[in-house]
């Protein structure tokens, strides 16, 4: 058995050709960014890794290893989550905020410093989680209204044990809502035991490759028609981006959509301002948001 330093050395992030990373579908990607004056050569890369991962956590540590010049970080991977609110889906775009099951724990509440214990009890328990209350900030702020849109919180304990930042709420008759990693979901009464984590996803990705670039047909079928995500539901109706001035100007790490090995291989760095640019650039602002969720 190999030690875990040869371990270690085996891990790689291999540079590729941007056109290779992405699907013929999100290729406007480029086409955006070339518009918005970036210099793709040098402001984007991608990435294929020599394992696969499935959450920002690991993401960021396979990262921290194999590119440890760029001083990665949880907050540096953003995640896409897609869900389903009042039966029409949206995407909620987000750098991973929440402490990992392997990051070290808080001090005590007599040590540690005092400055940080103050922040945390600032933000609270629910910072870095989509709930309820950060849905009808955003569709207010938005001046979006959606049917049974009026959601109301109630705990499920044997969800909390599977993942530690399962946060789900409930509304009548809205239909269930599983997003990427675990973080929302909306399930109408009576069946809240019965549901299938992937079916707010679209067809061309899964639990673990979820882009935030959204395709034409995902979005809209032709500009007169709703686009469709999968056979359950039609197109995104808007899609949510975090607002972080901090995170801007930074390289964050991207799933790039797909499905299979390959595709939880490979990622795209950019400028996370880039994220917003070019979705707004090619749906229109009317379509794309950035505003603060918490």
């Amino acid at each position: 058995m190999a030690s875990i330093p040869q371990q270690r050395q085996q891990l790689s992030s291999q540079r590729i050709p941007l056109v290779e990373a992405l699907s013929r579908e999100r290729h406007y990607i480029l086409g955006q960014a070339v518009e918005l004056g970036y210099d793709i050569r040098c402001d984007f890369c991608a990435y294929r890794h020599s394992v696969t991962t499935n959450t920002c956590h690991e993401k960021a540590a396979l990262l921290q290893q194999t590119l440890p010049e760029k001083h990665w970080s949880p907050n540096r991977v953003i995640k896409a989550l897609y869900g389903v609110v009042g039966s029409e889906p949206y995407v909620f775009v987000l750098p991973e905020l929440r402490m990992g099951g392997d990051a070290v724990k808080k001090k005590p509440h007599n040590g540690g410093s005092l400055r940080k214990r103050r922040t945390l009890n600032r933000r609270g328990k629910s910072f870095g989680i989509v709930n309820a209350s950060v849905v009808k900030k955003l569709f207010t702020e938005a001046g979006l209204q959606s049917q049974d849109y009026w959601l109301f919180k109630k705990r499920y304990p044997q969800a909390e044990l599977q993942s530690p930042d399962y946060r789900p709420f409930f509304a009548p008759w809205v239909s269930r809502m599983r997003s990427d990693n675990s973080v929302i979901e909306v399930i109408p009464e009576g069946y809240e035991a019965v549901y299938d984590k992937n079916e707010c996803i679209p067809s061309g990705m899964e639990s673990g490759t979820c882009t935030p670039f959204v395709s034409f047909a995902e979005m809209y079928s032709n500009p007169l028609e709703r686009g469709k995500i999968n056979d359950r539901y039609g197109g995104i109706q808007a899609v949510f981006i975090h607002d972080m001035p901090s995170l801007d100007d930074l390289l964050v790490d991207i799933s790039v959509g797909g499905k299979e090995e390959d595709a939880h291989k490979t990622s795209l760095h950019l400028p996370y301002k880039a994220i917003y640019e070019i979705l707004a650039a090619e749906y229109g602002e009317k379509k794309i948001f950035k505003m603060a969720f918490w």
